[in-house]
């Protein structure tokens, strides 16, 4: 995706192949990190709301959980839900002590957002454009302290304007008509999660405060950023606000209804989840590791089919230059007929010519799953120049 998406995932992943080697693990390394970040980071904001370690400490494992097992963690996709999360920590901690460098680090950490995914940093900016408009509305912030949270916002936006100008924008405007006929998008999944996040908000509403809102706030927005594909593994890396305010739902419900068992109720109620999360945990990583088992075969019988000679992997498979170590001199890593435009087909194109690679490895499972087709000039190509030799299956 590193023709359009946001830059700041790809240096991440570029730093940590320069000081542990080009690999996979290289790449693991910074990403558990930062998941461990967010993890405290989850902690200290829900702390801020319930002021109990244990609960908040609940807050933290779920979300460890779900972003661990449910979506890949060397992704643009979760290293911008992170900074989301570290973003609305120091934005709650202004809102606590209205201390001008929380608010400051807020917005330029708000403005890093925008440049590990474009769509998720506009649509959470718009957001707290919003948030603002209500605490001028409440006289709980002064233009001055908004005027901190812009600079700092702005000094990271020219500061990223400067080292990579029109392209955060430019190949993201290319590709937006065949982004948006990428899309895993369920009325029925959708009503439902707006169903229950509407419900748990109506169950808080006796607490709401500027924090909570903010939380909110926060999780409209990144519903939102991830319209298009609103599925349950983009959604979990999504839900950090709905996972807090959630346990405070549950929190004031045993409070209001269960009176001197809440406390043993609220215990196994928490007992039941951690066990339940931990078990689809356990379910996962049992599938993952059946997964990785057959992609390490696979990797080895390519690398014998291959040996020495060049490679052009087509159309959603470029992790097989880094894991068959091929260089890639091709413009596109993913091209994909309905989200790329013609002039990326050319291009590669042109360079396939050039290259003349002995072979082509092409996967079609993405251009089956949204319906796409073949109708383009590489697939033409590969028709007349190449024959199928090898088949892998999976």
């Amino acid at each position: 995706f590193f023709e359009y998406v946001g830059p700041l995932s790809f240096y991440l992943v570029y730093f940590a192949f320069v000081f542990f080697g080009p690999n996979y693990f290289s790449a693991l390394v910074p990403s558990i990190f930062l998941l461990l970040v967010s993890s405290y980071f989850i902690f200290k904001i829900s702390y801020k709301v319930f002021h109990n370690r244990r609960d908040s400490l609940i807050s933290a494992y779920l979300w460890f959980l779900l972003s661990s097992i449910s979506y890949p963690l060397i992704n643009h996709n979760t290293y911008s839900s992170i900074m989301s999360i570290v973003f609305t920590y120091y934005f709650i901690k202004y809102l606590e002590t209205k201390k001008e460098k929380n608010i400051l680090i807020s917005g330029a950490l708000c403005s890093c957002i925008l440049f590990f995914l474009q769509t998720k940093g506009i649509v959470i900016f718009l957001a707290m454009l919003v948030f603002f408009a209500y605490l001028m509305y409440k006289k709980n912030i002064s233009l001055k302290d908004m005027g901190y949270f812009m600079l700092g916002y702005a000094l990271v936006f020219l500061l990223g304007f400067i080292l990579w100008g029109g392209n955060l924008f430019l190949p993201l405007f290319q590709i937006g008509q065949g982004y948006s006929n990428i899309h895993t998008f369920s009325i029925g999944f959708f009503s439902i999660i707006i169903m229950l996040f509407v419900l748990n908000t109506f169950l808080i509403r006796e607490r709401i405060n500027n924090k909570i809102l903010l939380l909110i706030f926060i999780q409209v927005a990144l519903l939102f950023s991830i319209l298009n594909q609103f599925n349950p593994t983009h959604l979990a890396i999504n839900i950090f606000p709905y996972i807090i305010l959630s346990i405070l739902a549950i929190k004031m419900l045993l409070e209001k209804y269960c009176g001197e068992n809440r406390k043993i109720l609220k215990k196994i109620i928490f007992l039941i989840i951690i066990m339940i999360s931990g078990y689809l945990t356990y379910l996962k990583n049992v599938e993952n590791r059946r997964d990785h088992k057959i992609y390490t075969q696979e990797v080895k019988i390519l690398k014998k089919i291959v040996g020495g000679e060049k490679i052009f992997s087509f159309p959603f498979i470029s992790n097989f230059y880094l894991e068959l170590k091929k260089p890639n001199p091709y413009y596109n890593s993913v091209l994909l007929e309905n989200l790329n435009p013609d002039e990326h087909f050319k291009k590669n194109l042109e360079i396939l010519k050039r290259e003349n690679p002995k072979f082509i490895l092409a996967q079609y499972n993405v251009v089956e799953q949204y319906g796409f087709t073949k109708n383009n000039v590489i697939d033409s190509y590969m028709r007349e120049e190449y024959k199928k030799e090898y088949s892998l299956g999976a």
